[in-house]
Formats: structure tokens, sequence, C-alpha cells
């Protein structure tokens, strides 16, 4: 998608952080802002045979 609304084809709904190199470069402005959405940010584990556990009490933390 942000190729696409980089090539001029239309309009795109993009995080700030997925197009911040193009912000940066003046190829890309924010049109509006949107601050009802939200993106949440899944990490799927498997158990480990030496577990880290400084990793293990960041993956067990509630997020808000």
């Amino acid at each position: 998608m942000r190729l696409l609304v980089r090539e001029g084809v239309g309009l795109g709904v993009l995080p700030p952080i997925v197009i911040q190199d193009e912000l940066s470069q003046g190829l890309l402005a924010i049109g509006a802002a949107l601050p009802g959405i939200v993106e949440r940010f899944y990490a799927v584990t498997i158990a480990r045979r030496f577990p880290n556990h400084l990793l293990q009490d960041l993956l067990l933390r509630q997020m808000p």
C-alpha cells in the first residue's frame, strides 16, 4: 500500500512509522490524523530449552 500511495495511485491509511522515510524525504505528507484507530502487535513464541528470564518477563507483561 505504501508503494501504491508513493506512486500516486491514491490515498492510504498508513501508520507514520511505516512511511517515516517518505515523510522525511518529502515524498509523502500526512493529510489527516485518525486518533481512534489503533494497531495491535502480537508475538508467537515456542517453549525454549534454555529460557531467557528477561524475555519471559517482557512477554508476560499485561499491555494497557
